[in-house]
This record gives structure tokens, sequence and C-alpha cells, in this order.
């Protein structure tokens, strides 16, 4: 039979209570599946094939990706007790996992100029914002058990990455966000503005977009999207590279003799003549 359902837990670390109080029946085994943060209302719990192997099938909306998913499954039998013996401590110890990714952007200024510098703000990246996973089964904990709905995707917001980086230096977004774990065939826009200076002269600012594909993201698992930014990619225009100033000498006119003058020098005139050899 059904001993907890819909059972909120709260509390901290050693200290968690609970409302409607069970107690350990000998020759039973007891399987719990528990989710957190119990007072979200992004996600909904279909228990109609909860069992053994889970807690059902749980349908998800990443709102911002601000919020986590955790799940936690156990089971614990009270075989050979007596009426007043407990399995162990008597304490059920869950321990949860993450069932979204976690994604952050690092930027690299990749110039050779030491005097040239990036801004790179307003990170953002296109997500899915419906899935579903069924954590009545076995192997719950699989990647490609999230099934993703068709529906308008959300946008995560990273914030900036950086202000005036030099050169070799990488700089890591303000904010990490959390996403529905997707097999690599799912494609992912990202979005961000970047600025260009040569010492305190602004070059130019410019968005840029860019496509994530062929990665897989899993479960508990976060992400560190890199990128080295220079003269090849930083326009972003159809794969145009940035022109370099080159220098070359076209010619070095020859030496020209000055014409020949009088000089006046303490009130006499000098004929200066120029030597011809010179």
């Amino acid at each position: 039979g059904v001993v907890f359902e819909d059972e909120n837990v709260t509390g901290e670390q050693g200290k968690f209570t609970y409302v409607n109080t069970q107690y350990w029946i000998p020759g039973h085994t007891y399987y719990f599946a528990a989710l957190a943060p119990m007072d979200s209302a992004n996600w909904d719990l279909n228990t109609a094939n909860a069992g053994k192997l889970g807690a059902g099938v749980v349908t998800f909306e990443n709102i911002n990706g601000t919020e986590d998913l955790l799940y936690a499954a156990e089971a614990v039998s009270t075989e050979g007790l007596e009426v007043g013996q407990a399995p162990e401590d008597g304490v059920v110890k869950l321990q949860f996992s993450h069932l979204l990714s976690k994604v952050k952007f690092s930027f690299t200024n990749g110039f050779d100029n030491a005097n040239a510098y990036i801004d790179v703000k307003e990170v953002t990246m296109e997500v899915p914002a419906f899935a579903s996973i069924n954590l009545a089964q076995a192997d719950w904990w699989s990647t490609n058990n999230w099934e993703l709905a068709d529906a308008v995707p959300v946008t995560l917001e990273f914030g900036d990455a950086c202000a005036k980086t030099a050169v070799g230096v990488k700089q890591v977004t303000d904010n990490e966000r959390l996403t529905i774990p997707a097999a690599a065939t799912q494609s992912y826009k990202v979005t961000f503005e970047v600025a260009l200076y040569f010492g305190d002269v602004l070059a130019f600012t410019k968005t840029l977009e860019s496509n994530i594909e062929n990665v897989a993201l899993e479960m508990g698992k976060a992400y560190n999207f890199k990128a080295t930014l220079d003269e090849t990619n930083i326009s972003g225009e159809d794969g145009k590279e940035l022109l370099p100033i080159v220098f070359d000498v076209d010619e070095v006119k020859e030496w020209e003799n000055a014409a020949e003058q009088d000089i006046t020098v303490d009130g006499y005139i000098t004929n200066m003549v120029l030597d011809a050899d010179y």
C-alpha cells in the first residue's frame, strides 16, 4: 500500500519533520521517492505509474534557469525485525541527485595586440522550456529519458562576462543557469554583445549570435562553454576577419643637392659652393 502520498518534509540537515507520522511495520520493504523543491510551481508529478522503481512521471517547466530540480529514491527492508525495532537507526537517508544540467560561459581575449581589450555583456541562451521524465523506471538517471515538448523556447540570461578584459585573460559570466538535459540532436542559440577597444578607443560594439550543436547535456553535470574572441571571429559578419593595418615602404627618394646660395655671417656675405661629390 501507499504509506506517504504528497507528504511535505521540511527542515534542515538532521532535523527534518513531516505532519502525518508513520511507523515501521515488520516484514515489509518500503520504497521511498522524493522531489525537491517541494514548494515549486514549476513541476508536476503524475503518480499513476509510481511503484517500486520510482515516483512516476515529472513534468517540468523551465522559467528562467534559476530553479533546481532534485530527486531521491531509496528502498528499506524491515524483514526479520519485530515491532519496536527499526532498520539501522530508523532514519531514511535520502541522497538527492540533480535532474537538470548547469551551464555557464567564459570568454577569452585572444588578440595578439596587447593594447586590445574586449567587453562581453548580456549573454543569453535559448533552451527547451518544457519536458517530462519517467522516474518510475530502473534507469531513470539515463540522460535521454527526458522527453522534450514542442514549445516556444525560454531565454536564459547569464549576465555579463567581463569589462575591458586584457589579452590572454578569461572571464566567466556573472550567472550560471539550469536547463533541461537533452541529446546531442538539440541545438541552442547563444547571443551576446561584444565591444572591442584599442586602448581607450572603442573600435565597435556588436551583437553576435552562435549555435551550440552536437553537445549532449546530461543530468547532474555542469558545463562551461568557452569562446576565444580575436580578429578572426569578432566581426560576426559572414566569417569576415578584421583586416590588420600593415606597413610597407613604397620608395625612398634620392637626396637632392640644394641650390648654391649666399649666407650672411657676422655682416659678411660668404659664398657657399656645394661640393659636387656630396
